[in-house]
């Protein structure tokens, strides 16, 4: 059930609901982000199926995200 979040205010609070998330995936293609992020108490609200969100942010500008920072490291 895919939505569209526009707006600084809006794509802030999406970001705050994920804060204790781990994003454990990220692939960068044509200025477009896809971000999974890991959590699954909030994602088993919706149902008890899911364990993770995906994000997917368009038009961005050029970054880096570094493990240890941001990113878990998974096996």
């Amino acid at each position: 059930m895919p939505m569209k979040i526009e707006g600084s205010a809006n794509i802030s609070d999406v970001f705050s609901i994920f804060h204790d998330g781990g994003i454990v995936r990220c692939h960068e293609e044509n200025g477009s982000l896809l971000l999974e992020v890991e959590i699954q108490y909030l994602a088993e609200r919706i149902s008890p199926a899911f364990r993770k969100f995906a994000v997917l942010l368009e038009d961005i500008t050029p970054f880096s995200l570094q493990k240890g920072l941001f990113l878990e490291e998974r096996s």
